[in-house]
């Protein structure tokens, strides 16, 4: 195989990506938007709530952080929470293990880090098909997270213009998206 057939291999396994994942990316806005608005409710701060989503990458498990936010912040509670709430990663992880197995160790960390449950059900549906690539699953893992990372930045900086969330029923975000957690986890 020649480099420039290899590189037409890559753009296509990123291009087909960008396509599949683009209907999470939209569905994922509201929900990003509506975190960060209930973050700067609780004080935290546009830069702050990028920096959340920018390492932490997992919006049951923000969702959770932002409602039992405070002052002075319960940094212990709000690790074992988000450890609990993402342990489902775990299984998912190991269900495409056997998928991923041929990436390297930098990209299999990448993927894993970018793995949230849009992206693993999208893999899964991919490797049901075809080989899973580096390309495609990081493409995908990286436009979410791009995706997250500023619409949850916007939610803050606009949430301090909202006024009191409970006013659009925003409040009842978090036990919504928990019970529908709940619910796939069940199934």
């Amino acid at each position: 195989m020649s480099p420039k057939a290899g590189t037409s291999e890559t753009v296509a396994e990123m291009r087909a990506s960008a396509i599949a994942v683009l209907p999470a990316m939209i569905a994922v806005i509201p929900f990003s938007l509506l975190l960060g608005a209930l973050a700067a409710q609780k004080g935290i701060s546009p830069l702050e709530m990028m920096l959340m989503s920018a390492t932490v990458f997992a919006g049951s498990a923000q969702f959770v952080a932002v409602d039992i936010w405070r002052e002075p912040a319960p940094w212990l509670l709000l690790t074992v929470t988000a450890l609990l709430i993402n342990m489902r990663h775990l299984l998912m992880g190991a269900s495409l293990a056997s998928r991923t197995g041929h990436f390297s160790t930098g990209r299999s960390l990448l993927a894993l880090f970018t793995m949230v449950d849009e992206t693993w059900a999208l893999a899964g549906q991919r490797a049901a098909r075809a080989r899973l690539t580096p390309a495609y699953v990081l493409t995908m893992g990286g436009i979410l997270w791009i995706n997250w990372v500023g619409w949850t930045g916007l939610g803050a900086a606009l949430g301090s213009l909202m006024g009191d969330p409970a006013v659009y029923g925003a409040d009842f975000a978090f036990p919504a998206i928990f019970l529908t957690l709940l619910a796939g986890l069940w199934q």
